[in-house]
């Protein structure tokens, strides 16, 4: 972790700083898993 600390640091990778650095906010754990169900589910049967 020190590494990619030091490397975003540098100013090298602005953008993933940036979005490292980003409150991601309140998580609603229901809805986040039903997402997950949802994705590792259709990875069974996909659509299509």
């Amino acid at each position: 972790m020190a590494y990619l600390g030091g490397r975003l640091a540098s100013g090298a990778y602005p953008r993933l700083a940036a979005a490292l650095s980003e409150d991601p906010g309140p998580t609603d754990p229901e809805a986040l898993f039903e997402l997950m169900l949802e994705r590792v589910l259709g990875g069974f049967a996909p659509q299509g």
